[in-house]
């Protein structure tokens, strides 16, 4: 007997987040050197509940056992819900940054220009899931300290010595270390070339290279179930209703960043307040972290384990 139940309710998802986010910056200068203090602190705490599938066996073993009537106006009224799943997470973050920037000597050319930058991190998420009595419980902390230095040191200038005939010329480097409590030593640097052959032309080419960890939340956020998602198999050309499962993941690995940037500014003396700009962008990054994209067949047997 297939029948349809007008008590029960269609299931439901509900969220509730709230977001309080309170910061600050201090500027001060120190001879020719300008000293910059930033904080900032961050709260989000969110709160989601799942309703489930009644639960159908009692009323099923009725019908079978004769007790209960499934042509019946009131059949299934008393159908009730199975307990919701419900889960949390609390995530806070409170950051400081200093930076000092000026210049320590000057070259023929003019002067080299410095930045050093240091600063703290704390991360802290609690995350609690409750699914079929089962509690899952998961609390992360991530500190980071991380410090960094950029220079710039003109080699030429355009009114100067050599660089009348080939330009102003400049390099600039930067190098960075960050130490994070939960997943160890991470390194950022970068090199860069800069040709201005006229006042309205410059070209700039820079090579960057940087190492990311995954956040704390897509490390540790709750597990939720999301029952009876519309979903469309590539691989069997049906649709079908299916449990989608999200959630932090703690095997993740450090992202490698190696990227090329080229870039031109061209500002013309015939026009007034027009600038063109030309550049070119190549990134290459390995170990990722990213949502899944749409499910080709491809992507499942990429991921065998994720699909079922």
């Amino acid at each position: 007997v297939n029948r349809y139940f007008d008590s029960p309710r269609p299931l439901e998802r509900e969220n509730e987040t709230h977001t309080f986010q309170t910061g600050g910056t201090v500027n001060h200068l120190l001879g020719g050197w300008r000293w910059t203090v930033t904080g900032n602190y961050a709260r989000i705490d969110s709160e989601t509940t799942t309703t489930r599938n009644v639960d159908f066996a009692g009323l099923r073993a009725a019908v079978l056992a004769g007790t209960a009537n499934p042509f019946a106006a009131d059949f299934g009224d008393d159908l009730v819900f199975l307990a919701p799943d419900l889960a949390s997470s609390l995530s806070q973050t409170i950051e400081t940054r200093s930076t000092l920037a000026g210049s320590p000597f000057r070259l023929p050319a003019g002067e080299v220009q410095m930045t050093f930058a240091s600063g703290f991190t704390r991360q802290m998420l609690d995350s609690e899931t409750w699914r079929s009595g089962v509690i899952t419980d998961v609390s992360l902390r991530r500190n980071i300290f991380n410090n960094s230095v950029n220079a710039e040191l003109p080699l030429t200038e355009s009114d100067f010595g050599l660089g009348k005939t080939i330009g102003a010329w400049a390099i600039n480097g930067n190098i960075g270390f960050s130490e994070l409590s939960d997943f160890g030593s991470l390194m950022e640097y970068g090199v860069g070339l800069r040709w201005q052959p006229a006042r309205n032309l410059t070209f700039q080419a820079n090579l960057i290279g940087d190492e990311n960890a995954p956040g704390i939340g897509q490390l540790g956020n709750p597990f939720i179930v999301t029952p009876n998602v519309a979903f469309f198999d590539f691989a069997t050309g049906q649709s079908s209703f299916v449990s989608v499962i999200s959630g932090g993941n703690p095997l993740l690995i450090a992202e490698k960043r190696r990227d090329l940037n080229l870039n031109a500014n061209w500002s013309p003396t015939f026009i007034k307040d027009l600038s063109l700009q030309f550049g070119y962008f190549r990134n290459n990054s390995s170990n990722t972290t990213a949502n899944f994209p749409l499910l080709t067949p491809e992507i499942e047997a990429a991921f065998p384990g994720r699909v079922v």
